[in-house]
């Protein structure tokens, strides 16, 4: 973790954060937007899901981490936090599981709506059982958008 690296996150995500607001302005959606990126763009996921919340449904960060500088004091009063459902191979040189279980820890014991999967023998990569179950996190949060227009309430899948 570097300062460097902590910056950029910082300041991507706040780029990306007016980016949405502006495309959520001029091209009106059913729902709140849905998030996702891997490695780097997953470290700008969780960036963006615990400090831009208000532009962001639902976040999946894939073999990405939080760095501790970016980590919040604690949740804000009266802001509705999206769900964050993380994956991240085991066997990750690049990015070890354990920052990402460390930050997925850390968030819940905050009171963010946090859930991380990890896979065996998975290096820094999306593994097929990995791809399946972000299929049905994503499918679940479009369907309901469609359905209902709004962020969803419900049980996980």
């Amino acid at each position: 973790e570097s300062a460097a690296l902590v910056d950029s996150l910082r300041d991507t995500s706040a780029r990306l954060a007016n980016v949405i607001e502006a495309l959520l302005d001029r091209h009106p959606t059913l729902g709140s937007p849905i998030v996702m990126g891997f490695s780097q763009g997953g470290m700008i996921t969780f960036t963006l899901a615990v400090h831009h919340p208000e532009v962001v449904g639902a976040a999946f960060p894939l073999a990405g981490w939080l760095p501790p500088a970016l980590m919040p004091s604690r949740r804000r009063p009266h802001i509705r936090y999206p769900q964050i459902r993380a994956l991240h191979g085991e066997d990750d040189s690049i990015l070890p599981v354990e920052r990402t279980e460390l930050s997925a820890t850390t968030l819940e014991t905050k009171g963010f709506d946090v859930e991380l999967l990890t896979f065996e023998d998975v290096p820094h990569r999306m593994s097929l059982d990995m791809w399946q179950r972000l299929r049905k996190w994503v499918a679940y949060e479009v369907r309901q958008r469609v359905v209902d227009g709004r962020r969803p309430q419900g049980p996980n899948v």
